[in-house]
Parts: C-alpha cells; structure tokens; sequence
C-alpha cells in the first residue's frame, strides 16, 4: 500500500549508512517519478500513474499538430521521469497539468461529435451562437 504521502525522506534516511558530515545527508527526491509514486503510494499508485499516462497516449493519438504536440509533451514526461519527477515538482508539474489539459481539450474538440439515437448529428453549443 505504499509508506503514506511525505514519507520519502524518512525512507531515505534509513537507508543511509551510520555516516557523519556529509555523507549521513540523503537526498528527499529521488529523482524518479515511478519510484516517488510506488514508494508513497505503493502499487496501486503506481498502476494509477501508468493508467494516467496510457489515458494521456491515447487522448492524442489523432492526426494534426495539436495532437502532436501533446503526444510530444506526454511522451517526455514518461520519458523524463525515468530521470527526475517532473509531476511531483512544481512548475514542471503545472506545465504538464496545464498542457495536457489546453491541448487535450483542443484535441477533443476537433473530434467529431457522435451520432444521436435517431442518427443525426447534435448541434454543437457554439454553432448556435452564429
């Protein structure tokens, strides 16, 4: 189940050897946004972060240059996080929330809408504005 939110630098400790100075210092990011999210949350949060990444591949999977550039932007934060934790840092994680969100939207929107029962298209909202 995972050793609870914020409990990285506790972790960490422990695994340090009975050093002084600066050797008995540990880090409290491991950089690795798997690892940061299996140590806090344990498995399930793990799955979880992979079913985000997976829904986010499969949101931009269309053609264009918006779904390009948001398959770009998900493909590096899956591959970067091997090396830092993009997600759980502050602007690298806002930068995602908010790319993710302006493109997945934009994404969705060009998409056409799906039939009605009766098999007729619905009006969109805009398209009756003018």
């Amino acid at each position: 189940m995972g050793h609870g939110t914020g409990s990285i630098p506790s972790e960490l400790r422990s695994t340090i050897s009975p050093e002084t100075g600066l050797a008995s210092m540990g880090t409290v990011n491991p950089h690795n946004e798997i690892l940061v999210v299996a140590v806090q949350l344990g498995a399930i949060g793990a799955i979880a972060l992979f079913a985000l990444w997976i829904s986010h591949l499969l949101l931009f999977r269309g053609e264009g240059a918006i779904a390009w550039i948001g398959l770009v932007a998900v493909v590096e934060n899956i591959v970067g996080s091997l090396a830092n934790s993009h997600l759980s840092d502050f602007t690298q994680g806002w930068i995602y929330v908010f790319a993710v969100g302006t493109l997945g939207g934009m994404v969705l929107r060009q998409r056409p809408a799906p039939a009605t029962a009766d098999g007729s298209l619905p009006e969109r909202p805009e398209a009756a504005l003018g």
